[in-house]
């Protein structure tokens, strides 16, 4: 029988790896080296899902146990609880102290989001009025952003990508549409792209990078996988998701293995925005609209997915739509990114069963009826909201 030293030592040096390997793959969110930015960031770690320090210390462990073989039981059974302990870290059930506060990597996030070892926001303003947070104007410093920061939000992105865009294949009618003619020709008929609809300059005014982390940037939200069925939420507040989760998509990330913030917001809490958000100008009989706000990186999206009809705007950014009707459904797979899609699929397709596309601008409205397949790319950075009707 083997000396009870040396049967540990097999157990951590042999199984605890395989062990560790087959536990971090089959975790609800796959974590592939290249999309690993939420559970390699500092958010992650505020929440108790650090994989770095957890890889780090299950290697020192086994480092520790090869250097001193001769040790005694106890020795042993101390690195091996030290290992275990880094396995529930991995997967978020760490029962040590997390973080005192998350090290953002934004400058701006980082100036307006920092807290104390309570989590208390250093500043925190409203969405309504003028504010005046640690002895600076808000509004005087949206007055003075640049004409490129006024034209984006401040969403742009530092990264160098390759644009994404794609041509118009639907209809653009203007604000000269009526009401009889949308219900007529579109409302259950096709898909169409609206122009000229109210002006959202004050809720625009509202959703730029500095106001939202101003009015609700220490706010949890709730962030879904982009996946078809988006079946992984996971909660963190405002700041940590522009932080360290709008990220670009890569291409070898599947939709399952990114966080995509859209709906899913409180009411109440962000009742200050959404009341600025004016609807668009045409009803569906018999149906309530619901609204959905958004913030996603570029190159980020969902996969083809249905549901009822719905209005959808983008607010800053460029969103790229891709649609087919209801009785052509797309060959795709619902776990791979519609930017994988887009790329090795789309351009491969025979001309008739090539989707309807737009690429949607800051200010433009894409209409689509009920059941209608429909997959998006955010070209850019992008801030989006819909309306869904149902009855």
């Amino acid at each position: 029988m083997p000396e009870p030293e040396s049967l540990l030592l097999y157990l951590l040096l042999v199984l605890l790896p395989q062990l560790l390997w087959v536990l971090s793959n089959s975790s609800g969110v796959a974590v592939c080296e290249s999309c690993s930015f939420f559970w390699n960031s500092p958010a992650g770690h505020h929440y108790g899902v650090d994989q770095r320090n957890s890889s780090s210390n299950s290697s020192s462990s086994v480092a520790h146990l090869t250097t001193s073989s001769n040790s005694s039981v106890s020795s042993s059974i101390t690195a091996v609880s030290v290992a275990i302990s880094s396995v529930h870290t991995i997967h978020g059930v760490s029962s040590g102290p997390k973080s005192l506060a998350p090290e953002y990597h934004d400058p701006v996030v980082a100036s307006l989001c920092s807290c104390d070892v309570n989590h208390r926001p250093r500043a925190r303003g409203r969405a309504r009025g003028k504010e005046n947070t640690g002895g600076f104007s808000v509004d005087g410093w949206i007055s003075n952003l640049t004409t490129a920061d006024q034209l984006t939000g401040g969403w742009h992105s530092s990264h160098t990508l390759p644009d994404l865009s794609g041509p118009c294949t639907l209809q653009r009618r203007n604000s000269s549409l009526s009401e009889e003619e949308f219900l007529e020709h579109f409302a259950y008929k096709e898909p169409v792209v609206l122009t000229g609809t109210p002006d959202q300059t004050l809720f625009r005014a509202h959703s730029t990078k500095l106001r939202l982390l101003l009015d609700y940037g220490h706010e949890v939200i709730t962030v879904a996988t982009a996946n078809t069925n988006s079946y992984h939420r996971v909660r963190m507040s405002l700041c940590e998701y522009i932080d360290s989760a709008m990220k670009p998509q890569t291409y070898d990330c599947l939709g399952n293995e990114t966080l995509y913030h859209f709906g899913d917001n409180d009411r109440e809490s962000w009742s200050g925005l959404f009341e600025l958000y004016l609807l668009p100008p045409y009803r569906l009989p018999g149906m309530e609209p619901v609204l959905s706000f958004g913030l996603a990186g570029p190159h980020t999206g969902v996969p083809f997915h249905i549901h009822g009809p719905t209005f959808a705007e983008t607010i800053y950014g460029r969103k790229r739509w891709f649609l087919y009707p209801p009785t052509h459904r797309p060959v795709f797979h619902p776990d791979v990114s519609t930017l994988h899609w887009a790329t090795y699929t789309l351009p491969f397709l025979p001309a008739e069963e090539r989707p309807l596309e737009c690429t949607l601008g800051p200010g433009e409205v894409l209409y689509f009826p009920d059941s209608w397949w429909h997959a998006t790319l955010n070209v850019d950075t992008a801030v989006f909201m819909s309306t869904f009707y149902s009855s």
